[in-house]
């Protein structure tokens, strides 16, 4: 698929997690409710928040154990894993089809990873197709249902069923073999 800008990709039901939260991903100056919706005003060619949104941005901090102030705060005003479960909120309040993930537990400690891990299994189960960007093995291996590995050079060098996936398999299949 192309898209001529984002808000096309997010009405076609595309949302993208940076791996790089602080410059690609949160939006350091504008509280909370701001960063929740911003997907969705993207789509909407809105600037303003709405009660509606207010009420979405607070369901979000509740249903996925966002520990902030509220939804008025500032996004450094929290851990960077609060920080990763607000921009994954951001898509997946709009139900995404398709929801692309850089590096999504990068930085974050165990205990976060888990409800990420928690999140993201949720979105697949409502039929979300989930990509799954990471260079952790372990991780892949327990997340993933399928993997389609990349060599050192960026060529597709195989892909991976469930039950093909460990970390031997994967070294193979990336090149980085011993």
């Amino acid at each position: 698929m192309r898209f001529s800008s984002p808000a096309e990709a997010i009405r076609a039901g595309v949302g993208y997690v940076s791996g790089d939260r602080a410059e690609k991903g949160i939006l350091a100056t504008l509280p909370i409710l701001d960063n929740i919706v911003a997907a969705a005003r993207v789509a909407d060619r809105r600037i303003l928040a709405s009660s509606r949104e207010a009420t979405a941005a607070q369901t979000a901090l509740d249903t996925l154990s966002i520990k902030a102030s509220s939804i008025d705060a500032l996004p450094q005003t929290v851990s960077g894993g609060t920080q990763q479960k607000l921009l994954l909120a951001r898509w997946l309040a709009p139900a995404p089809k398709i929801l692309v993930l850089e590096e999504p537990t990068r930085g974050v400690d165990i205990g976060t990873k888990r409800e990420i891990y928690a999140m993201i299994r949720d979105a697949a189960a409502a039929g979300c197709v989930v990509v799954w960007w990471s260079t952790e093995f372990t991780e892949l291996i327990a997340v993933c249902d399928r993997v389609a590995a990349f060599d050192l050079s960026g060529q597709a060098s195989g892909v991976l069923d469930r039950d093909e996936l460990d970390e031997v398999s994967l070294s193979r299949a990336t090149g980085m073999a011993a």
